[in-house]
């Protein structure tokens, strides 16, 4: 019987994946990552799974911290992204070198505001750094 689905297992990899902070729907993603053998690329909508419009410094540390927690969880197969505030200017930078330091692979600019704005500036010097 042919398949239905689009490739076979370890062919794919998900480029973008949230913690949701529903450990049922968590759990059941990790279990089809896992029977796939998917590697994923995740970031975490906020420290208790909803999107904050402008999170304090403490809420997007315990939100990176929790994608921190799964990559040990998880190794070879969760790759994170540090979220990053750029209105928190330097502890923006700051926590993106702890999360850089941790493990973490990418960046990803939290919604506060465009990155137009010259407050991202400093964060996409610290991305090519």
């Amino acid at each position: 019987m042919k398949s239905s689905l689009p490739a076979e297992p370890g062919k794919i990899f998900d480029i973008h994946v949230h913690l949701l902070a529903q450990p049922e729907a968590d759990a059941e993603f990790l279990q089809f990552a896992h029977e796939w053998r998917m590697p994923f690329a995740i970031s975490c909508l906020g420290p208790d799974g909803s999107m904050i419009p402008n999170p304090t410094v403490d809420e997007v540390r315990r939100a990176n911290d929790k994608v921190l927690g799964l990559m040990e969880q998880e190794p070879g197969m969760a790759y994170g992204f540090c979220y990053a505030n750029p209105l928190h200017g330097q502890q923006a930078l700051d926590e993106i070198r702890r999360c850089i330091s941790g493990g973490m692979v990418g960046i990803k600019l939290w919604i506060a505001c465009p990155c137009s704005r010259e407050e991202a500036f400093s964060i996409f010097e610290e991305s090519i750094a």
